[in-house]
């Protein structure tokens, strides 16, 4: 199946679950920005708009959607029902309500109104043919109890100092120990 193959099928789904969301909530739903791009474990993603929508201004703009096409195209019958239909309902609860919790009751009533009766967070989507970028570095820190073993991501961010890190046992700072491992 190709790529033009899975993103009519994704669009088709939403016009699907737009319908639904017309008539359930009475308004016209704009069709969300799509992007094809997402790569390594997620799913999908959302992304409402960035200006500041309040219940009393017009909106104009649903969001934006990601779609992995690695994780659909293995999973596809499953994908399209519940990655597309839980994406969408975080641009319509955003649409609806504001800026609410991720996956509170708000999504839930959308993900419920969308026909699903029982909405997870996250998936458990066979990940063989994925490709997912592994970190390979990992440098070791110290507190008063043990050691820990963070990312270079975490690393760069603690020698930048602009974030430390805290033992979750012992609530104590960790330090770097010079060590990598």
């Amino acid at each position: 199946m190709t790529n033009a193959d899975l993103k009519k099928m994704v669009e088709e789904k939403i016009l699907e679950l737009l319908v639904l969301c017309n008539d359930r909530y009475d308004r016209d739903f704009p069709f969300p920005e799509m992007n094809y791009t997402l790569t390594g474990r997620c799913a999908g993603r959302a992304r409402t708009p960035r200006e500041n929508l309040t219940m009393h201004h017009p909106r104009t703009a649903l969001g934006l959607i990601k779609i992995n096409l690695d994780i659909m195209r293995n999973n596809l019958d499953a994908y399209l029902a519940r990655t597309v239909r839980h994406e969408l309902a975080h641009l319509i609860d955003h649409y609806l309500y504001g800026r609410t919790k991720p996956h509170g009751r708000n999504w839930k009533a959308v993900m419920y109104a969308l026909g699903d009766r029982n909405p997870t967070v996250c998936h458990n989507y066979n990940m063989d043919n994925v490709k997912v970028r592994r970190l390979k570095k990992s440098y070791i820190y110290a507190c008063d109890c043990m050691e820990h073993s963070i990312t270079i991501i975490r690393h760069r961010r603690a020698l930048a100092g602009t974030q430390t890190y805290v033992c979750k046992t012992c609530r104590k700072d960790i330090t770097f120990t010079g060590r990598m491992g």
